[in-house]
């Protein structure tokens, strides 16, 4: 989980040193607050993803239960 958590706050990081870019240079604190806040946003969308397979699984066990 880690592993992708820090995957994906680099892809997010990534994506918007993209967009700012092309308004020029970011200075050190703008570059640490895009990482932190990625690394924030990552880990609730990974959150919310297990929360909805974990979900979608015992919805799945319990159609199997009564079917």
């Amino acid at each position: 989980m880690k592993k992708s958590e820090k995957q994906l706050a680099a892809n997010i990081a990534s994506a918007v040193h993209i967009k700012l870019d092309l308004t020029g240079e970011q200075s050190e604190k703008v570059e640490k607050a895009i990482k932190k806040s990625a690394k924030k946003l990552a880990k609730k969308l990974l959150k919310i993803a297990s929360d909805e397979n974990n979900s979608q699984e015992k919805d799945q066990e319990d159609s199997d239960d009564n079917g």
